[in-house]
């Protein structure tokens, strides 16, 4: 039975299970062993995948050929293992869909470690350009004032490429989000830190660097290092320790749940290594931001760029951000993700380096509640910042549009890959005893509308609610005030979905970017035979109110400001003048 996952976040990695004996033995690869696990990836896209007959009129390909060119490239006997997972994931990457995925697990599994290429610091995307943003104390040291390279250094070429050329040759290549500011912006995380999840062949040799340091232009040239995650760890002594959160998380009720903690010695280098690199489940999810941005030319990440003097207020449980604007106050509350955001936890118990919290999950009254106590301190406008949010669980997210809604309200649809595993889903919960009768009623519907398409000769399904429902209750104490969306090309999946849906049910203005367009929910495949290939696919095609797709499309801002300085300046000048 294939993994059933509803939205969770375009960037959550599916390969940390462990290995068996029998999975280590790489000793052979051959011509047919090739052919059965080619077979195997396009057979599982040719079964799972929901989006084909769309991705091909979008992007006019046809997915035959694909298969065809990518076998005719794979077939000579000199292929070997890497070239053919290099041949593999730009296959997979042609589909241009943020939620399907592949990842190598050969080095992974043979060797117990995930294996990094670093020069030795990180980069990421600001509007300066794409900046160094850390330097790691392995290769610098602690006191990183004489390093050639320095944090705030704007990187102008790469081996006598602009960093954007890098990014669209040598990484959208094996990860394609289908938004080229999305792959810009998380290229950019990948540009100096190459894990072998991704990238089967890391890089070695000299990297030369031409950076912009204020008014200079500078050439430096530095060694790829090739390593285990856990040795750019610098000592103790010398690297900030983190409190991390686990993924661990023991439901009670629909309402409760026992998070459980540990806090972790691991150096800030390594938090960082693990986060810039993609791998949000390393040793547990990472509550603090690991960006370390010390240059004062580096815009802080989202949710710490607030302007002027802000107040930090919590209402019910939920943190708020107060500005001061011309027309008031303006209240901001920050959504990290849909899932970790939605809970709010007592302070953990700790025994020794363990600990646990009873956390309350939140429903839509909730956070209507706490809305309604912001006019009690004269707030009528507020903020929904999104930028970053790289989505989750699809109900997690209609709970927070239930907080603006005192009706009923319509829910998107989502035409499914119609096959026996997803359908048999249906049935499932039809018949589940601990569904609740209304939702056991709503499933099979929803499972007589799959039977009939399968009847019909269909392979992707008629339009229905992916939840086995098309509408849900608002609250009575729904938000009333004006509203606004904060969001950006890192946007995705849920995020996607809940800032179309706000623009559908017109009850807020979207401030930013257009999304990532990442419309469709996962399920893990597993992995192939002999290579270990790692495989997630889009399972259906998400749906705006008016039938229109979210895939590669996403949500186009209301009031367009990119993320520059005169970001803010736009976003509050519009807020003030909105009456």
């Amino acid at each position: 039975m294939k993994k059933f996952i509803i939205f969770i976040s375009v960037f959550l990695p599916g390969f940390l299970n462990s290995a068996s004996a029998h999975d280590r033995d790489f000793s052979e690869f051959d011509y047919d062993q090739k052919l059965e696990d080619f077979h195997w990836v396009v057979g599982q896209i040719d079964e799972y995948y929901g989006l084909m007959d769309y991705k091909e009129k979008r992007f006019n390909f046809s997915w035959d050929d694909l298969k065809t060119q990518a076998w005719n490239a794979i077939a000579f006997p000199t292929v070997d293992r890497t070239q053919f997972q290099n041949i593999v994931q730009g296959l997979v990457a042609r589909l241009s869909d943020a939620h399907t995925s592949v990842h190598l697990m050969r080095d992974y599994m043979m060797n117990g470690a995930y294996r990094y290429a670093t020069p030795g610091f990180t980069t990421r995307r600001t509007p300066y350009g794409i900046a160094i943003s850390h330097l790691f104390v392995k290769f610098f040291g602690k006191d990183t004032s004489s390093a050639p390279v320095q944090v705030g250094d704007i990187i102008v070429s790469i081996n006598g490429k602009t960093p954007e050329e890098v990014i669209a040759s040598d990484i959208t290549s094996h990860r394609n989000l289908g938004n080229d500011q999305s792959n810009l912006t998380m290229g950019a995380y990948f540009l100096t830190l190459r894990q072998n999840t991704m990238f089967a062949d890391l890089p070695t040799g000299n990297l030369h660097l031409v950076l912009a340091r204020g008014e200079k232009e500078i050439t430096v040239d530095l060694p790829w290092h090739t390593l285990n995650l856990e040795d750019l760890a610098a000592p103790e002594s010398q690297g900030q320790t983190r409190t991390i959160r686990t993924k661990i998380r023991k439901v009670i009720d629909s309402k409760t749940v026992i998070a459980e903690f540990e806090k972790s010695s691991l150096p800030n280098e390594l938090t960082v290594a693990a986060s810039y690199s993609g791998l949000k489940e390393f040793k547990g999810r990472i509550l603090e931001n690991p960006d370390v941005l010390s240059a004062s030319k580096l815009k802080f990440a989202a949710g710490m760029d607030y302007p002027g003097a802000p107040l930090n207020q919590t209402f019910n449980g939920l943190p708020f951000t107060l500005v001061p604007t011309k027309g008031g106050l303006v209240a901001i509350y920050r959504v990290e993700d849909f899932e970790a955001s939605r809970e709010v936890c007592e302070q953990p118990a700790w025994q020794g380096p363990l600990g646990s919290a009873v956390c309350h999950v939140l429903k839509g009254e909730d956070y209507a509640t706490a809305f309604a106590q912001l006019k009690g301190w004269g707030v009528n406008k507020l903020i929904l910042d999104l930028r970053q949010n790289g989505g989750g669980a699809l109900d997690y997210g209609y709970e927070l549009v239930r907080a603006f809604q005192k009706e009923k309200f319509p829910l998107n649809l989502a035409s499914l890959r119609l096959n026996e595993e997803w359908v048999s889903q249906f049935k499932y919960y039809a018949e589940w005893p601990g569904m609740p009768i209304y939702w056991q009623d709503s499933f099979k519907k929803t499972f007589d509308i799959l039977q009939k398409d399968i009847a019909d000769g269909k392979k992707f399904s008629t339009p229905v609610g992916i939840l086995g429902m098309d509408k849900m209750d608002g609250v009575e104490n729904a938000w009333d005030g004006k509203t606004y969306i904060l969001a950006d090309e890192m946007c995705a999946s849920m995020c996607d979905i809940f800032t179309t849906l706000m623009q559908d049910l017109k009850v807020a203005t979207f401030i930013g970017t257009r999304t990532m367009g990442a419309g469709g929910n996962i399920i893990d495949v597993g992995k192939s035979p002999r290579t270990k290939i790692a495989l997630n696919l889009t399972a259906s095609r998400i749906l705006r109110l008016n039938g229109d797709s979210i895939e590669n499309v996403g949500a186009t801002p209301d009031v367009e400001a990119k993320d520059s300085f005169a970001y803010w300046p736009i976003v509050l000048s519009f807020i003030s003048a909105d009456q």
